[in-house]
């Protein structure tokens, strides 16, 4: 799942196998180059965007 903007991406993805997760990725656009990177990882498949904005924003996350 990935939702993209002019200026930020939030990307998720699967890692499946024993230890299943899904690694969360937020990205910026700033100065004309995307920056960012890995952030958080659930162990459950994200329901929608929302979601995943709300577990990268939450105290736990990278950037809240």
């Amino acid at each position: 799942m990935a939702g993209v903007s002019e200026t930020c991406a939030l990307v998720a993805v699967e890692r499946g196998g024993y230890a299943y997760h899904v690694n969360l990725y937020y990205f910026e656009r700033r100065d004309g180059t995307w920056q960012g990177g890995f952030v958080e990882r659930m162990v459950e498949i994200p329901r929608s965007l929302g979601q995943m904005r709300e577990v990268i924003y939450s105290p736990r996350g990278g950037t809240g």
